[in-house]
């Protein structure tokens, strides 16, 4: 509550919901001394002015106007004075009668990341890191990149995750797309808390993270609270990844992703550099053109290994081509080391689904990899028996040692080989 009621006319009877009335709001830089005219209305000795908009934001607050230097209204003095909600009334802050209420909120100063990185917030009412801080309006039509990048850099910027970025459950359009500790940048935090990003851009990925061709990798960084990432270009137009990932390790991601070529995929492009021990907590995987959801591949001297997949609701419709879950072999790297094959990624309870009457060929795993382990899949791809339809379950001739655990299927019978619905080529994979 507020100071000990004394002065009935300064307003200390009131408290930190409701203040007594001003009758004049300034909502840019004034002179804080003298009498003089705030807006429109002429302010004279004694009159409380509510003052919003200086320079320096610790100098905000209800005033009480002098002939000489303004002092702080007494009821607006202290801690315990304001919180964020507090309601000013002005009856006069345009000169025609009645005017408004102004609500009172908490400001965060432009941090040292900010100065370092030369971003001048939009608003200072949002904390460091909030994109609408950085001007993101969050409508799905009016481009919010510029925010997103100027979020994703004073992260980058400030040291761990001091300032996380936040984005919230709203729909944001991006024409572009973003990235994030593309330098290596490690322990920072994302806090999506239901946003949806998207865009109209065809062969653009959506979000990248992780060290881009460099010597480096971006570690335990996460993205909480479910981020999805949509196109609304509509198939098949769209050549691009959705959620790229690349020498990442032990990071953790909620992610859901539709309307992309590939959804997610995973890599890494520098030698004895790898994408590693991730963990992703999937949400709805619909609609990639390719029909593949995710998709694990290396490069030379590189690997994509240890990296775990909660869940998932995979689907596609009309697709001729692709599977969901799509590990391929890189005839270019070395036979005996997983440069090659991407090995010891486990996928827990993927649902896996899609397909039509009309013979389009569909799959739902392809694995060339090694001691890559598929528990409890559940699969419903239509019509698995037409002679157009690869197979459900395809692990070729360059896997070894791969796991297929107690797959559930409405359409597909997994525990037979007839009608291609698992074809396994490899050495030692298991299938129970």
């Amino acid at each position: 509550m507020s100071s000990v009621a004394t002065d009935r006319l300064a307003g200390l009877t009131s408290s930190v919901a409701v203040k007594a009335p001003c009758k004049a709001a300034a909502n840019s830089n004034i002179t804080l001394s003298g009498e003089q005219t705030v807006g429109v209305v002429a302010c004279v000795d004694g009159d409380r002015v509510l003052v919003g908009g200086q320079t320096d934001t610790t100098e905000n607050g209800i005033y009480v106007c002098s002939t000489s230097a303004w002092s702080r209204a007494a009821d607006f003095n202290g801690n315990r004075d304001v919180v964020n909600g507090t309601l000013v009334v002005v009856t006069d802050d345009d000169g025609s009668g009645p005017g408004s209420f102004f609500e009172a909120r908490a400001s965060w100063p432009r941090t040292a990341a900010e100065i370092a990185a030369s971003l001048v917030p939009v608003s200072l009412y949002f904390e460091p890191g909030d994109v609408r801080r950085y001007g993101a309006v969050g409508n799905g039509t009016t481009d919010d990149t510029a925010a997103f990048q100027a979020a994703i850099l004073q992260n980058e910027q400030s040291s761990d995750d001091a300032a996380p970025i936040r984005s919230g459950s709203t729909t944001y359009y991006t024409a572009t797309g973003l990235s994030w500790c593309a330098a290596g940048e490690s322990d920072r935090i994302w806090y999506a808390d239901g946003t949806i990003l998207t865009t109209l851009n065809a062969d653009v990925n959506g979000l990248t993270v992780g060290a881009i061709s460099r010597s480096d990798r971006a570690n335990r960084c996460k993205i909480l609270g479910s981020l999805r990432i949509t196109n609304t270009l509509k198939l098949p137009d769209v050549t691009a990844t959705g959620f790229l990932v690349q020498q990442c390790g032990t990071c953790e991601f909620h992610i859901e992703v539709d309307e992309f070529y590939y959804g997610i995929r995973l890599t890494a492009n520098t030698a004895g550099y790898g994408c590693a021990r991730n963990s992703f907590y999937l949400g709805e995987m619909h609609e990639n053109f390719y029909g593949v959801g995710i998709v694990l591949t290396s490069s030379v001297g590189s690997y994509v290994n240890g990296n775990r997949f909660y869940g998932g609701y995979f689907s596609f419709v009309n697709k001729d081509i692709g599977y969901h879950i799509y590990i391929p072999y890189n005839a270019s790297g070395d036979a005996d080391s997983s440069e090659r094959r991407p090995n010891d990624n486990v996928f827990f309870h993927p649902m896996l689904e899609g397909g039509n009457t009309s013979g389009e060929a569909q799959g739902a795993i392809l694995c060339a990899g090694r001691f890559n382990s598929f528990i409890q899949p559940r699969i419903e791809i239509k019509d698995p028996h037409n002679a157009n339809s690869p197979q459900q379950v395809f692990f070729t001739k360059d896997s070894a040692n791969n796991y297929l655990l107690f797959g559930w299927a409405s359409k597909a019978n997994l525990t037979s080989a007839d009608n291609h619905e698992i074809d396994d080529q490899g050495v030692e994979n298991i299938v129970l």
